[in-house]
């Protein structure tokens, strides 16, 4: 009968003991405090075979009393380990829970729409309009939670001037400029062009979109959900996916809302038959 060798813990993980042994630290109790996330997930990036996340790398450095290389050196590569199938199931799991309630919500108001359009009682005509609005978005934090750790934390919050929303149909094209704002220094700001794309049905738009950000032209894509009422403040809500999400993240993902309100309809007419 072949017997299983034990695995035996990362350089790493031994020098981590021994340093909260030496400091008279738990790491289950202090984890947070010391490496700004739970216990829980500190093993998962322990385990992993991949490379560390650069701020995790930092918050051991200075724990440890080390350099980043040292750190990195006796992280290693993980070896399998007889636990590695149920702790992926389990990280899968929790990120499927997440992406089903945003998948529902979403195939939810697909359903409403699709319901409401085949249930109208006069034939549908296309509609040809355009309109100028100004509006403001923020980033919205879902990731304190440890389910949501794939989102990145608010960063900006959004100004978009000159946006202007063509409606042809079920057709919606969506031009803006866009001002960020740092939230953490309201002195630094980046200007950058949103397109986005779509369907239209009886007010509600759901769009993909591209942000360029100026002037090193670094491109960002997302989905937006937006409500356009015909008065009022039109309101609605983004998902995107950073290229660079940066070390301040554990990350890539991105949510917020926006708001926008209208200044202009400069054309408003219906299509002449063919």
């Amino acid at each position: 009968m072949t017997q299983i060798k034990e695995q035996r813990p990362s350089e790493l993980r031994v020098r981590l003991n021994a340093k909260c042994k030496e400091q008279g630290v738990s790491l289950e109790r202090d984890s947070k405090a010391h490496f700004l996330i739970s216990y829980s997930t500190l093993n998962r990036h322990l385990n992993l075979e991949k490379d560390l996340k650069p701020t995790l790398i930092n918050k051991l450095s200075l724990f440890l009393e080390v350099s980043d290389e040292e750190v990195i050196g006796w992280h290693g590569i993980k070896k399998t380990h007889p636990d590695h199938t149920t702790q992926q199931n389990k990280k899968k799991n929790k990120t499927t829970t997440f992406f089903s309630i945003f998948a529902s919500t979403v195939v939810i108001i697909l359903v409403i729409m699709v319901w409401t359009q085949s249930n109208a009682s006069k034939p549908y005509q296309p509609m040809m309009q355009t309109s100028t609005y100004f509006g403001k978005g923020i980033d919205i934090d879902l990731s304190r939670s440890e389910d949501s750790k794939d989102f990145h934390p608010p960063r900006f919050n959004y100004k978009f001037d000159n946006a202007i929303a063509s409606i042809s149909g079920e057709k919606i094209i969506l031009n803006a400029d866009v001002q960020f704002t740092l939230l953490s220094q309201p002195n630094i700001k980046y200007i950058g062009a949103f397109e986005a794309s779509g369907k239209y049905i009886n007010g509600h738009a759901a769009m993909s979109y591209q942000v360029t950000v100026k002037p090193n032209n670094e491109v960002w894509l997302g989905v937006l959900m937006l409500d356009l009422p015909d008065t009022g403040t039109s309101k609605g809500y983004w998902l995107t996916i950073f290229n660079n999400p940066g070390f301040t993240s554990f990350g890539d993902f991105g949510f917020g809302n926006i708001e926008m309100e209208r200044t202009l309809i400069s054309s408003d007419k219906k299509e002449k038959d063919n």
